[in-house]
């Protein structure tokens, strides 16, 4: 789909033109309201999937979350930010797709399996997305602060670099 910044088009405070697969596997027109007298207003402008690529320009991989403004399905959702190209890079509004969490997860997972070591992906706020840990199930939240998160992150990047040198090298004298 695409979202429109609010105020960047003339003819309308607010735009979103967002399609999806339903339920029977056609494809359909989400219909949302942009209507702020409607109890049912989408106030996309506030979410965090449509904030952060506004505010920093860059891809924004949001949730797992459960969309409860639009489609009341658990996904994560993949926004990119679109800009003018006068330059300016003036931003006009985000570009994305919803992604389904159990797609997510499943693919995820998958790579993760191959691994030898222990490994859990999160997301920013510590909320895991997939795992191999019988314990770090997918949705729940890690109680190690992301700092550590992060380093082991890290640990396991310079463990997984070193293992690839080691596999190249003994395919070099093989």
């Amino acid at each position: 789909g695409i979202v429109a910044s609010p105020g960047v088009l003339s003819d309308a405070e607010m735009f979103l033109e967002w399609w999806r697969r339903g339920d029977e596997g056609s494809i359909e027109r989400l219909e949302v309201s942009l209507d702020p007298e409607d109890h049912r207003y989408y106030t996309y402008a506030e979410s965090e999937w449509f904030r952060t690529p506004a505010e920093t320009g860059k891809a924004w991989l949001s949730g797992p979350f459960v969309d409860h403004g639009a489609t009341n399905r658990h996904i994560c959702s993949l926004q990119l930010p679109v800009t003018s190209d006068d330059g300016k890079g003036v931003f006009l509004g985000v570009s994305g797709a919803d992604l389904s969490f159990g797609q997510v997860e499943y693919a995820v997972r998958r790579t993760l399996t191959q691994l030898q070591v222990s490994a859990v992906v999160v997301n920013h706020h510590g909320r895991v997305i997939a795992s191999n840990l019988p314990r770090a199930t997918p949705r729940s939240l890690l109680d190690a602060p992301l700092a550590i998160v992060a380093g082991l992150g890290r640990w396991l990047d310079r463990r997984l670099n070193r293992a690839r040198r080691s596999e190249a090298s003994r395919r070099i004298r093989g």
